[in-house]
């Protein structure tokens, strides 16, 4: 398995936490998303999705379809992305030239309708919590 879904409580606010040890595969972000909307759909509360980079290795660049499938995903979430997500970070383990060039390639494709960031430390992804 390429990744850990949970829901907890950081700096009071309520976070989909997902652990992410490799790139997943296409069919896997769907999963992904699924399961994400599960976890959502089955509560009131509104929550931000914190996604680390929890091993060791480097993770490989999404290809094209990768980007794809994430974009179909976001636009069939629209709803709910809007009404009960809050922002979203990603923490990388490195915010190198790779990591800046896959950041700016999604947005070129896709403007977020919360808050994004991606960060490289935890102190650095709480205080992007703390100001959602």
């Amino acid at each position: 398995m390429s990744f850990i879904l949970s829901t907890k409580k950081i700096e009071d606010v309520n976070v989909i936490y997902f652990e992410l040890m490799r790139l997943p595969s296409t069919g896997e972000i769907k999963q992904i998303a699924s399961d994400l909307k599960t976890i959502v759909m089955s509560s009131e509360t509104n929550y931000a999705l914190y996604a680390i980079h929890s091993s060791k290795t480097k993770i490989d660049f999404p290809s094209f379809e990768h980007f794809q499938v994430i974009l179909e995903v976001l636009r069939e979430s629209k709803i709910l992305i809007a009404t009960k997500l809050l922002g979203s970070i990603i923490q990388v383990q490195k915010l190198d030239a790779a990591t800046n060039l896959a950041k700016e390639m999604f947005l070129l494709v896709y403007r977020p309708l919360k808050p994004f960031t991606i960060s490289q430390s935890t102190e650095e992804s709480i205080q992007f919590l703390k100001e959602l």
